[in-house]
């Protein structure tokens, strides 16, 4: 969803006017973990193993505790560490089976997921909000990181100043 969000945020940018160059003033503090965990986070798909996932998880909260000085990074930040608390608590992300039929959307096959059960832990914080228009389901954690990802792009794009990271 994330990456869903970011694609959305970038187009709606640009279409309100933005300055897609903005992006490049923007500092990142640790992006190289961040490529890693995106990396980990790949093999954890390949792989199925939910360990994987959760380690990526972690160092994309590691990524946004360093950066908790951008607008609207602490937010992604919490949704990251909700849905690090639920993969790590279950090894994958446990998916409610009425969330998907409410959404008329399949079980993901990416070997990051589990069925949810009545041995889940933590169920409310997996994948239970169905949204039907996009055939998909998600987590609350989902929610907050996309939806503040997306409105952090058109923000970024439109500020005619920023304030580089770690400045006043």
């Amino acid at each position: 969803m994330l990456a869903s969000a970011i694609v959305l945020g970038v187009l709606a940018a640009f279409a309100t006017g933005g300055n897609l160059s903005r992006f490049a003033q923007v500092r990142i503090r640790f992006w190289p973990l961040l490529l890693v965990a995106i990396g980990i986070r790949v093999v954890a798909g390949i792989s199925s193993l939910g360990l994987l996932f959760a380690a990526s998880l972690f160092g994309i909260l590691l990524v946004c505790i360093a950066n908790r000085r951008l607008p609207g990074v602490l937010l992604i930040a919490l949704g990251t560490a909700l849905n690090f608390t639920v993969v790590a608590a279950n090894n994958g992300m446990p998916v409610s089976a009425a969330a998907l039929a409410g959404a008329s959307a399949t079980f993901p096959l990416d070997g990051l997921h589990t069925e949810m059960s009545s041995s889940t832990l933590l169920d409310w914080l997996g994948d239970v909000v169905p949204l039907p228009l996009v055939r998909g389901v998600y987590s609350f954690g989902d929610l907050a990181s996309a939806g503040r990802s997306l409105t952090h792009l058109v923000t970024v794009a439109r500020w005619s100043r920023l304030t580089p990271c770690g400045q006043s």
